[in-house]
């Protein structure tokens, strides 16, 4: 009798395990049973944040662009004209690929994935949504790096090359060529899948097809080759800006001696101006080589390594998720970058105008007419010396209305 209840408690107990084995398999297909890591990055709490963070962000810059662009709206001013439409346009389609992907991220994490949610279409829109965005991003920012080394380097060419039809049209080509490469997938150059944790789709990097093979390379290529050429521009101009730094520092200190006081503050305020460029420049460069960088390079790499029918690591998966929020992070700090460098701007420049006046009243007290008087005839004094420098230094421009 004991030998039997024996054997039927070991029979159970084989009987619990296969059942148990058998459930954990089954929810690692179905439910993503997932190392404890894993589950970190599967919670809504995070699109949720870049949502509001994005939304706040990309309209407080628009916002400004829009009723605070430039206090100098003259027809010379076309540079800083040019440059405000490109970051106009830029937050125009940051904000654009937030709203038209997060909420619909809140909705799948809450009913447990994308195609438990809508099926095929939600994937593919997601997709086109994710790669449409994305390479706008990129494409408007190399315009920009465009734009701000044809300021620089062609200075007299600058009004002919860069008009408002020119601009319009760059915004537009970004646009369309953006459609067309995250409508290909839809069209059967590859294909979209669901990707983990199951809340977000992309085509398919992996798949051993030629039409998904090409796509992958290009995608990657095309990007990292924007990028690459972004960094080279902005690098050539933040080395235009460094010289005509140096230049001016010299000129300021020449003029220590010989020029008014007010003069020579003006001085020390285009040199403020040309670093907060730099830094802007800077800025703009790390920014967007971190965000975008590692989801080209994962792209690359899980087109040649992790193809094929074995199942894939889910580490690799895990990568993946966090190299895409990565590149999504980007559509976040763009705004945020600028409004920074906008209002850094705004209280320098506030200050370096009100010495000067308060200078200028210290040094006479003349009616309100004789001090504009003087203050034009600083500013032409300033205008002269800026405009007698040496052949082989780098000529002034209007580089501190770009910001």
């Amino acid at each position: 009798m004991s030998s039997l209840l024996s054997n039927h408690l070991n029979n159970s107990t084989a009987t619990y395990h296969i059942t148990t084995s058998s459930n954990l398999s089954w929810n690692s297909s179905q439910d993503g049973f997932l190392p404890p890591q894993a589950h970190y990055g599967k919670t809504v709490a995070v699109p949720a944040i870049m949502f509001c963070v994005g939304v706040v962000g990309n309209l407080a810059a628009l916002l400004i662009l829009t009723f605070k662009p430039s206090k100098d709206s003259r027809p010379l001013q076309m540079r800083s004209t040019a440059f405000y439409h490109l970051v106009k346009a830029l937050a125009i389609m940051d904000l654009f690929g937030i709203v038209a992907s997060s909420p619909v991220t809140m909705v799948v994490y809450a009913q447990g994935g994308v195609l438990k949610t809508g099926g095929m279409p939600l994937c593919d829109y997601f997709s086109f949504i994710l790669v449409m965005a994305g390479n706008a991003t990129v494409f408007i920012v190399l315009v920009m790096g465009i734009e701000r080394f044809l300021v620089t380097e062609f200075p007299f060419q600058y009004s002919k090359l860069v008009t408002p039809f020119t601009v319009n049209m760059s915004i537009a080509v970004v646009w369309l060529s953006s459609v067309l490469i995250a409508i290909l997938p839809i069209v059967g150059m590859g294909r979209n899948v669901e990707r983990y944790p199951n809340t977000w789709c992309f085509f398919d990097d992996r798949g051993t097809d030629v039409g998904g093979q090409l796509l992958s390379y290009f995608y990657a290529i095309i990007g990292l080759l924007s990028i690459a050429i972004t960094i080279v521009l902005n690098l050539i101009v933040i080395q235009h800006l460094w010289r005509m730094r140096r230049s001016r520092l010299s000129t300021s200190i020449k003029l220590k001696d010989s020029s008014p006081e007010a003069t020579r503050k003006r001085f020390h305020y285009r040199l403020d101006s040309e670093t907060r460029m730099v830094i802007f420049l800077m800025a703009i460069i790390v920014v967007f080589t971190v965000c975008y960088a590692p989801w080209m390079f994962r792209i690359l790499v899980n087109q040649k390594y992790n193809t094929g029918p074995s199942k894939v690591p889910e580490t690799e998966d895990y990568i993946d998720m966090w190299a895409l929020r990565l590149a999504s992070l980007n559509q976040i700090l763009d705004p945020w970058v600028y409004i920074i460098s906008r209002v850094t701007c705004c209280s320098s420049r506030k200050l370096s105008d009100r010495s000067y006046t308060s200078e200028i009243k210290k040094k006479t007290n003349a009616s309100p007419v004789q001090q504009l008087l003087i203050r034009n005839e600083h500013v032409d004094n300033d205008t002269l010396s800026l405009t007698q420098q040496p052949p082989d230094q780098p000529k002034a421009t209007n580089l501190d209305r770009l910001v």
